[in-house]
């Protein structure tokens, strides 16, 4: 994993795309019967990373150069379950300043499991559906832990303004106590990720985002 900053956990989630990227398009517009995390076949998602200018909660965001593109290249049905092949390529930016993945091209596979986005040989990403508190991984600093937010939240963007579910990630120390920070992952029904807020629960507030800036969806 490519970063400058230190880091305690890195939580990455399936994003959305639009090709236009002078015109908005609304949820209702983008949204047909695909399911909350809307996998299908030539589905893409680009991303763009942003940081804070200055390491503390007043500094503005600015774009790292990082920009990331995910489609789905692949479907296969194992046991009975529908199973969906991603294909990430990275076009680093800043000193490789932050991606989720060291390699300019890497592939992993997802599946939607009773509301659970789940990677393949992983762990849990998303919760679309039960707000019960879901273990992610255990680490020598702690469990890290998501949850379901009662309370959705609705987004903004310069591609349209997005409704979206919540997911909170923190971490449980072996004392009991909770991590000082925070990730957030916002998730529109039918559409995908639209914003990851990263503070890795390591400090109060978040210094990076990773912010959808284009999907493209066929028919």
């Amino acid at each position: 994993m490519r970063f400058i900053l230190p880091i305690l956990l890195v939580i990455t989630l399936i994003s959305c795309n639009n090709d236009d990227d002078d015109t908005s398009i609304s949820q209702e517009e983008a949204v047909a019967d695909v399911g909350f995390f809307n996998l299908r076949l030539g589905n893409t998602w680009t991303y763009e990373y942003f940081r804070r200018e200055q390491n503390n909660e007043q500094s503005d965001f600015i774009t790292t150069g990082t920009i990331e593109e995910r489609e789905i290249i692949g479907r296969s049905v194992v046991d009975d379950e529908v199973i969906y092949t991603f294909q990430v390529t990275t076009s680093f930016g800043e000193n490789d300043f932050f991606s989720e993945f060291d390699d300019e091209l890497v592939t992993f596979q997802v599946k939607d499991s009773l509301g659970y986005l789940i990677r393949i040989n992983d762990r849990i990403r998303f919760s679309s559906e039960s707000s019960e508190g879901y273990l992610i991984s255990s680490q020598n600093f702690g469990d890290v832990f998501g949850v379901l937010l009662e309370t959705p939240e609705t987004i903004e963007t310069p591609i349209g303004t997005f409704d979206c579910s919540v997911n909170e990630i923190f971490a449980v120390f072996p004392n009991g106590d909770l991590s000082p920070g925070r990730d957030t992952i916002l998730n529109a029904d039918g559409i995908g990720t639209i914003l990851e807020r990263l503070s890795f629960v390591s400090t109060p507030f978040h210094f990076v985002e990773r912010r959808l800036i284009s999907f493209d969806f066929p028919e």
